[in-house]
């Protein structure tokens, strides 16, 4: 299964309904189209220099 899948799944596991989680996993799209280096990883934040963390791109305390 491709990572778009795997995260649409995800959410589902996780017990969020078919339509939450179709919206969840666009959001992840929105954010870091996907790319695999941002959804299990880091990336600095271009706009304000911090750490991004994770498929929301999370920064302080919310990528703890």
């Amino acid at each position: 299964m491709d990572i778009i899948g795997n995260v649409y799944k995800s959410f589902l596991k996780a017990g969020f309904s078919p339509k939450q989680a179709k919206a969840l996993t666009a959001e992840v799209g929105r954010e870091n189209n996907f790319n695999s280096k941002y959804v299990y990883g880091s990336h600095q934040d271009a706009a304000n220099n911090k750490t991004n963390v994770g498929f929301f791109s999370w920064q302080g305390e919310r990528g703890k």
